[in-house]
């Protein structure tokens, strides 16, 4: 992808453009001989459909294209074995009507835990997190607040009777919390609901929040929450101090910075971290995009997780290692 999308985030395989939300989650062709997450997300949607049996590897090869035909000819679509704008299009309106419809009124996010992930296309690592019983909201940002909600037919969730505890915050963590209570009186848009994502509008504001893990990354090991972590190696050669690769994990939410920001849900299970779905912006950046397409890819099928004392390595199923140093107390 060469054209630079300026503060766009791809939410699960949707697209926030400023506050307005549509599904869109292919926007340029591939084809043979491409190699991405995109195409990983291409074979994972033809697995669903049927099309696709074997492993994704975010490699177009011929099994691909092969499988891009036999969805193009039950579609009625000719099978050229390439995604095109026929075909992408074909393949967005799919993805545009599995998206649940919001009953109205009702109370469908009861139940629900959230992190919030993104604001503003940032990613937040500050624990702000929202809940909903079936009549009655909480959330914690800065203060902890909660009220009752409702739904109306516009998918605009409103609230009343909310009460908050008064801290005096700082920073980030406040100017969240300033537009999250602005939003909440005024109402704020469901612009999405999704298993995987809920995302909240409001006054010119964006608020991505994914579900709440129980269990934190490392499972029954001794890996525990990972604060910020900086690449030292790929494929067992020294990454430049020069160039600043991260990953940090807690609270469900594995965020990265590569050539592009990405973050999201994790599973962590038997030694294996897996996140199908990121949120990422969509810069192109030459030569980090090689390093950025193979542990993205990786993390989609899952990364084998050991340690040595100050080293954290994930190992993609095909063997390619990613070194991360653990910072020392």
């Amino acid at each position: 992808m060469k054209n630079i999308l300026k503060n766009v985030a791809v939410v699960f395989g949707a697209v926030i453009l400023g506050t307005q939300f549509s599904l869109a989650v292919f926007t340029s062709d591939l084809q043979v001989g491409n190699h991405s997450a995109d195409v990983a997300m291409l074979q994972n949607f033809l697995r669903e459909k049927g099309f696709f049996n074997v492993e994704s590897t975010g490699y177009f090869g011929t099994i691909t294209r092969n499988a891009v035909a036999a969805y193009q000819a039950s579609r009625g679509i000719e099978s050229v074995g390439r995604v095109g704008p026929i075909t992408r299009n074909q393949i967005n309106q799919e993805l545009t009507a599995s998206v649940p419809t919001l009953p109205h009124p009702g109370n469908a996010l009861a139940g629900g835990k959230y992190v919030l992930s993104l604001y503003n296309n940032t990613p937040v690592d500050s624990g702000v997190t929202l809940s909903f019983e079936a009549e009655r909201f909480g959330a914690k940002v800065c203060n902890s607040m909660g009220g009752s909600y409702t739904i109306d037919a516009n998918n605009t969730l409103r609230t009343s009777g909310v009460a908050n505890t008064l801290m005096l915050c700082f920073g980030p963590v406040q100017d969240i919390e300033n537009a999250f209570t602005t939003g909440l009186n005024a109402g704020m848009i469901i612009a999405a609901h999704t298993a995987n994502t809920l995302v909240l509008t409001s006054g010119g504001d964006t608020f991505v929040f994914v579900p709440e893990q129980s269990a934190d990354f490392g499972g029954t090991s001794d890996i525990g929450l990972l604060p910020q972590l900086y690449m030292v190696s790929y494929k067992g050669k020294p990454v430049a101090s020069t160039t600043q690769y991260t990953l940090t994990a807690k609270n469900g939410v594995i965020a990265l910075q590569f050539c592009n920001v990405m973050n999201g849900n994790y599973t962590y299970s038997n030694g294996v971290i897996s996140a199908p779905y990121l949120i990422s912006s969509r810069k192109f950046c030459n030569t980090e995009m090689e390093i950025e397409n193979a542990f993205s890819v990786g993390l989609s099928k899952g990364l084998k997780v050991s340690r040595t004392r100050d080293i954290l390595t994930l190992t993609t199923p095909d063997g390619i290692e990613f070194g991360f140093r653990i910072p020392m107390n």
